[in-house]
């Protein structure tokens, strides 16, 4: 508790909003609601991300408040689709640690590697699919995504647009998307 009582004081103290996340949720924001999932306690991330403007854009914000909950454990990611209303293979998780990459394998979501992060490429168990260096490379993957999956959606409604899940500060992040709604046609 006596650690977080300073990051709560001022949150935004020893972090920034890594450049072009701020756009990036810009030009996300409109396809569907976007939540966190992080390691840092709940109270702390929503304080950090409301210091840098990012809090109003967001849905919910997941935190480990608890230890079973820490990443690489599934269950923050499940309880990010349960609120997104998607099953966790629907998720896309983007992070940039061991630990991100662990919960999406244990929750069955695909990943990609956010290599402006923290973690090292090279200290994960297999190598992701995919592979990203600036959060602007993040577009044209969730378009190929929202592309097949609109390929299958016979209503072609706006209804299979993606959902993302992304604090964008220094720490451990996570994204989700939804590549379905339950109003599209199978």
């Amino acid at each position: 508790a006596a650690f977080d009582r300073a990051p709560l004081a001022a949150p935004r103290t020893h972090g920034t909003v890594f450049e072009g996340i701020v756009a990036l949720l810009q030009q996300l924001q409109p396809n569907g609601p976007m939540v966190v999932v992080t390691n840092k306690p709940t109270a702390l991330a929503r304080a950090v991300l409301d210091a840098a403007g990012l809090l109003p854009r967001l849905a919910a914000v997941y935190g480990a408040d608890v230890a079973a909950l820490r990443k690489p454990a599934p269950a923050m990611l499940q309880q990010a689709a349960r609120h997104l209303g998607v099953a966790p293979q629907q998720l896309l998780m983007v992070g940039d640690s061991v630990a991100d990459m662990g919960a999406a394998a244990a929750a069955g979501a695909p990943a990609v590697w956010a290599g402006w992060g923290y973690g090292v490429l090279h200290a994960l168990p297999s190598v992701p699919r995919w592979r990203i260096d600036r959060p602007d490379q993040l577009l044209p993957i969730l378009g190929g995504l929202t592309t097949a999956v609109r390929g299958r959606c016979s209503t072609r409604r706006r209804c299979c647009a993606q959902r993302v899940v992304r604090s964008g500060l220094r720490g451990r992040r996570s994204v989700a998307w939804r590549r379905r709604s339950s109003r599209c046609a199978r």
